[in-house]
């Protein structure tokens, strides 16, 4: 069983007033005196060590009150309806445990949410009423509670049975985490009113977790988030109870996670920033945000004392601040920030009602946390992070970051323009496509089958996961049978998967890149295919997609999709350069729709543009078309949310391969303001084919002097071209590799997708009598050809570009 992180904050501020937990407020003027206070080291007294824990845990339990937002009005009502057994009415609170429990978010843990609630406003207005309705709560909860320690992971099984009637759950994380949580933190600010049997039951709940530490042969779980989840549990424990060791424990178990992991579909921070859980998916939207917010928590109250971060884990909590930068989307009508779809794993399937993975980040994440730990450990790429929520940009791209990056470790590529924001997620051998948990996601298998996002005004995925396509995901290549009108061939069962294929990747020098997949189904093994990306300097990315094949697929059954997004009226739907859909009369909920229509050109819509080869579409070896149209769905279908159905108008737009010896490629325009503004840049693109096939895809942008090359074979491969008013230049490499080579500076910036070990070498001959490049060195005289050998990174560096420059 997996955990289903639905843990939700609302930190919008952080102005810590501490009550009568006598500890100096946290303001932003008061950053150096609150670190200042508990400033401590390994050679200090016992009772320098004391005092430092007592500061600690006033800040810890500051942390905890600011996180509460139930009002007292709310307090009030439930003190009205709580039984003298400290039980809610069952109308309230779902008390089901034991095998007959929803799995995920189990309802039952609202009583703890409850009483951690309460204990909150009890430490700023205490009353005798509440403290005996919290006590009476706890006693209620504690009589109840498992004694059976084989229930916390193996409930409903023989040493388990369904008999048992205490307080469990089968999903090891509500009885490991997520009660022990409420419990610590609720014990934390209750414990001068709690009773010495009800101190020990507490002690008792939060011990049995934090134990798992020292098992001789740790349970497969203990990874990643759950680390920091169950070391946060020790370091309350250890706060309230003043025990000093227990507290270095528990630290020296986070710190010891908190650093860089190298290894293939390791759990955790990863070297380029992104996190990984569940042994191969990208989850910095989800189980990652889980993971910063302990460990933002956790460092705010051991700043300053012999419990704080070593440089090395403080280097690695800046890449994922850093990482995460690049995943954040504005949503310019909420005026809030989103993750990108594809860090946020399973929870897609929440609405964004629900205030979970797919909510605003704002509500996630405490922007003033993260500046003043910024502040305490003067790291820049930290502070930036916080500005990004605070900051509203009036397009999708969130703290205005351009630019490019290829997240390696995770198959995972972003680039970002002043106004808009395309992110794709790939998979291979050494990732995961997805996966399907406590009823989530059973339709998520396409997810990172090369799946592009883009992103404008930041609504264009938003709350439409229960109503689309599932078999249509953006950017993805799949069969299309009748099977595709529905979810037939899709289930939780046959929804995660590693990849076949180890050649996917790419390379970015940081203001352009290349990404590549080559696709095996992994699950039926009938569909093949090899495709690039090519996100150029002006905001202009060109499609290849090539070496379509399949055992029993048939032209015409393949259908590439440009997107699946909601509609986008604002300035209509133009095909052809004719406008077919005009602007939408303001009622989205009865939007307009147009049948399935053939594209022969081009078609601009929701300020994105996209071009096709006219000779292409001629010879009849690809048909695009688009169509829009309203659908429902209903959330309980993908997921556990109880959210009303949703209504879209849904816009989706797609290619049919119809002959698969012919290779396909299309140009897209991102950010284009209406159908004129992306007609303009089209005529103005000078993009040239160098080579589109299963051994070789290439272009050369003339506009920038810039070459994109992928050799797909593992003997590398060579291409020629010219350059208007240049010398003919060829590009030959001995190994496969993705480069780019700027001929005005010389530069080439290489990476080999598969990750493989060792070197490549790459040469580039002038052939002609026009002139060479402008970086081409004049000593010695009469040069024709300049050979690089690139020493490729490995371990957990392999995949990261080399840089050579003549």
């Amino acid at each position: 069983m997996v955990a289903p992180r639905y843990t939700s904050m609302h930190c919008t501020h952080l102005t810590l007033t501490l009550l009568f937990f006598s500890t100096p407020v946290l303001t932003s003027n008061s950053l150096t005196g609150w670190a200042g206070t508990t400033t401590i080291g390994p050679t200090s007294s016992v009772a320098q060590r004391q005092d430092a824990v007592s500061s600690m845990s006033n800040i810890r339990k500051g942390l905890i009150v600011d996180d509460i937002t139930d009002s007292p009005d709310t307090v009030a009502q439930w003190l009205s309806t709580i039984g003298n057994d400290g039980k809610w009415p069952a109308k309230e609170i779902d008390y089901t445990s034991g095998c007959r429990a929803q799995e995920a978010n189990w309802p039952a843990q609202m009583h703890w949410q409850r009483i951690l609630s309460m204990t909150g406003t009890y430490s700023k207005s205490p009353t005798d009423d509440l403290r005996t309705a919290i006590s009476h709560a706890i006693d209620y909860w504690f009589k109840n509670d498992v004694t059976n320690a084989a229930c916390l992971q193996e409930g409903g099984g023989a040493s388990c049975p369904c008999t048992d009637g205490t307080f469990w759950n089968k999903n090891w994380f509500a009885n490991i985490i997520r009660i022990p949580q409420l419990v610590s933190q609720s014990c934390l600010l209750f414990d001068a009113s709690l009773s010495s049997s009800q101190k020990a039951k507490c002690t008792a709940i939060s011990q049995r977790s934090f134990d798992y530490f020292y098992q001789s042969n740790p349970p497969g779980f203990l990874t990643g988030a759950n680390v920091l989840d169950i070391a946060k549990i020790g370091v309350d424990l250890a706060l309230r109870r003043s025990n000093a060791t227990l507290l270095r424990d528990a630290y020296a178990q986070v710190h010891k996670d908190a650093v860089v992991h190298n290894a293939t579909k390791v759990d955790g921070i990863r070297f380029d920033g992104t996190f990984g859980q569940h042994a191969g998916l990208l989850y910095n939207g989800n189980y990652g945000k889980d993971y910063l917010n302990d460990l933002l928590d956790l460092e705010l109250v051991a700043s300053g004392t012999e419990y704080e971060a070593s440089h090395e884990v403080q280097d690695a909590f800046t890449r994922l601040f850093e990482a995460d930068s690049w995943m954040l989307i504005q949503d310019t009508q909420a005026k809030s920030k989103k993750w990108d779809l594809s860090v946020i794993g399973r929870m897609i399937t929440f609405p964004s009602a629900d205030e979970q993975a797919t909510g605003a980040v704002e509500g996630l994440i405490n922007a003033s946390r993260v500046s003043f730990l910024a502040s305490a450990w003067k790291k820049p790429s930290i502070s930036s992070f916080a500005s990004a929520l605070q900051t509203i940009t009036s397009s999708a791209n969130a703290g205005s970051v351009v630019g490019n990056r290829m997240f390696f470790t995770n198959d995972y590529m972003v680039h970002r323009g002043p106004n808009y924001v395309s992110t794709l997620k790939m998979y291979s051998t050494r990732t995961l496509n997805t996966e399907c948990v406590n009823a989530q996601n059973p339709y998520g298998f396409h997810l990172s089958d090369g799946a592009l996002y883009t992103y404008v005004d930041g609504t264009e995925y938003q709350d439409i996961a229960a109503s689309w396509n599932w078999n249509l995901i953006p950017g993805t290549t799949a069969i299309n049978s009748p099977s595709l009108l529905s979810t037939s061939n899709l289930s939780c069962d046959k929804s995660k998967f590693s990849g076949l294929e180890p050649f996917v990747g790419g390379v970015s020098d940081g203001t352009s890149g290349i990404a590549v997949m080559r696709y095996t189904d992994p699950s039926t093994r009938a569909l093949s295919w090899q495709k690039t990306w090519f996100f150029l300097d002006n905001d202009v990315q060109h499609v290849m997609i090539s070496n379509i094949s399949g055992s029993s697929v048939q032209p015409g059954n393949v259908v590439s999709v440009l997107d699946q997004r909601t509609y986008s009226s604002s300035k209509g739907l133009f095909v052809d350069d004719v406008q077919v859909l005009q602007n939408n009369d303001g009622t989205p909920s009865v939007g307009p729709s147009l049948p399935k229509t053939p594209v022969k050109a081009n078609i601009w819509h929701g300020q994105v543009g996209y071009s096709f080869p006219s000779d292409s579409i001629s010879s009849n070896k690809f048909t695009p078309s688009v169509s829009v149209g309203i659908k429902t769905g209903n959330w309980s279908s993908v997921g556990v949310s109880a959210q009303s159905p949703t209504t879209v108008d849904i816009f989706t737009a797609t290619i049919t391969h119809q002959d698969f010896t012919a290779p396909v490629e299309y140009s897209v325009f991102p950010g284009t303001q209406d159908a004129t503004a992306f007609k303009n840049r089209l005529n103005a693109l000078r993009l040239f084919t160098l080579s589109n096939d299963q051994h070789i895809s290439a272009v050369y942008d003339d506009s920038f002097g810039t070459a994109y090359v992928v050799f797909w074979d593992s003997n590398g491969g060579s291409v020629t071209f010219t350059p208007p008013a240049s010398t003919s230049i060829t590009l030959n490499a001995t190994s496969a590799c993705a480069f780019i080579y700027r001929l005005k500076t010389g530069s080439i910036t290489l990476a080999d997708p598969s990750q493989g070990t060792g070197k490549a070498d790459v040469q580039v001959t002038l052939g002609g009598t026009g002139s060479p490049p402008p970086s081409w060195p004049t000593k010695p005289k009469d040069v024709k050809n300049i050979s690089h050998t690139f020493a490729l990174p490995s371990g957990g560096m392999a995949g990261l570009y080399d840089y050579l420059s003549q």
